[in-house]
């Protein structure tokens, strides 16, 4: 039979989170594993009760959980629920014929041009 070697296996105590009563947000260009575990290292950096910097300990406490596979699916329905649908006409303010005729090509937003200079006084270059 094989011979079985493991390392880095470390047991810690379940403590409380020196997070569970702050308040925070995060903000990422993209929300993946890693980059929220970088935020919660930086957030540990600066409150005060926060002992040591293992960001995973942290998080096991903070989610109750007991396994990092268990992190890693809280933080991804965390990153998921960041992603909420809003519709169009929402952030247009118009009604939705406005919307249509947009994508269409047929509104003022497709023709508008925006300049700082009267068209009529541009001088040739």
């Amino acid at each position: 039979t094989g011979v079985s070697t493991y390392s880095k296996i470390e047991f810690h105590e379940m403590a409380q989170s020196c997070l569970k009563d702050e308040n925070f947000e995060f903000i990422f260009d993209e929300c993946t594993i890693e980059s929220f575990a970088e935020k919660v290292k930086e957030l540990m950096t600066a409150t005060s009760g926060c002992v040591g910097d293992n960001v995973w300990v942290e998080l096991l406490a903070f989610f109750d959980v007991n396994s990092k596979p268990q992190i890693e699916e809280r933080i991804g329905a965390l990153c998921t629920s960041g992603y909420d649908y809003v519709p169009f006409d929402s952030k247009t303010g118009n009604h939705f014929q406005f919307s249509n005729e947009f994508y269409d090509g047929g509104t003022i937003w497709n023709y508008e041009l925006e300049s700082n200079v009267d068209v009529n006084r541009i001088e040739i270059m």
